[in-house]
Formats: C-alpha cells, structure tokens, sequence
C-alpha cells in the first residue's frame, strides 16, 4: 500500500519518521513531503502525490504549521471540502497540514487520525501565535465529527501499533 504520512516536522518530526520506518517495515511504500521545513511543495502538486497514495495518514498535534498562499489555493479550483471545513468551522484559512486531509476526502481516499495526547512527546512546544492555536482547536474539533478512524496514545510506540491495528 503506498501511504502519504502528513506532520507537522517541527512538532512530530522524531514520531513522523518512526511512523514511516513502522509502515515500511510492514511492507508499504511511503511518501512524506513535509521534511522540508519551508513547505516547498506547491499545494498542487501535493495533491497530484496524494492522489498516487491509497491511504493518507496525519499526524494532528497542537501545531497547525504554515499555510499555502491564495495563488496556491486558487490554483486548485473548486475543493468541496475545503468549503465545508470553513463553512463547519468558521476558519478563513487552511493549513498545509488540513488541506492534506480535504485533498484525501475529496478524492474518497482513506485516511488515518494519528493524534498523540498531552503525554507523547514532541520535539518542540507550539511557538505558533494564538489565532493559529484557535485554528488548530477548530480542525481538532472537526476531526471529532468526522467518520474516521483515530490513533490515540502518549508512547511512539502505542501509537505506532495503533496504526498497523488500523491497516
């Protein structure tokens, strides 16, 4: 199975990469575009690679991470998803990170919630200014509404084990 893994790098880039070594080692192909800490990956292309994956799996911690520009987002066209997310939560904007989700849900591709608790360490705290905070609570509590499938834990590793029980 080829496996688009999305994280925020700076939060969940030690777990991210355990992550992909699990899902490799059990066989499947993984693809991350995220280690590059300026997101040079254009939205559109993003969604050309996530469209190539039979299953995207995303980290969701405190952090939301950067957003893709209105060029970017204008040169995707018409996204339902995206519509609905601003329509159920009030946000003007969408995360590199949220749109790796909308573009997963607008293809009808799977996709796994990996959402560490408070306790699963990270590389580092959330920096990120408190109205990008407020967009992170928002995206977490729409992913409660929603109908997929979520890995909790506090451990790499119970998290790890959580994502091959979904498989």
């Amino acid at each position: 199975m080829r496996v688009f893994l999305t994280a925020i790098e700076a939060e969940f880039g030690t777990l991210s990469r355990s992550l992909g070594h699990t899902l490799g080692s059990a066989g499947h192909t993984v693809v991350c575009l995220d280690r590059d800490p300026a997101f040079a990956v254009a939205l559109t292309e993003r969604a050309e690679v996530i469209a190539t994956t039979d299953l995207v799996v995303c980290v969701v911690g405190d952090r939301c991470g950067p957003f893709p520009g209105d060029r970017q987002v204008a040169a995707l066209g018409d996204v339902a998803y995206q519509y609905n997310y601003r329509a159920d939560t009030g946000q003007r904007e969408t995360s590199f990170l949220h749109w790796d989700l909308l573009l997963a849900c607008q293809r009808g591709l799977p996709a796994i919630i990996v959402m560490p608790d408070a306790a699963c360490p990270r590389d580092r705290r959330n920096p990120e200014r408190g109205d990008r905070q407020t967009d992170q609570r928002a995206f977490r509590r729409w992913l409660a509404e929603l109908d997929l499938p979520v890995v909790k834990g506090a451990t790499v590793e119970a998290l790890a084990v959580g994502l091959l029980e979904q498989l």
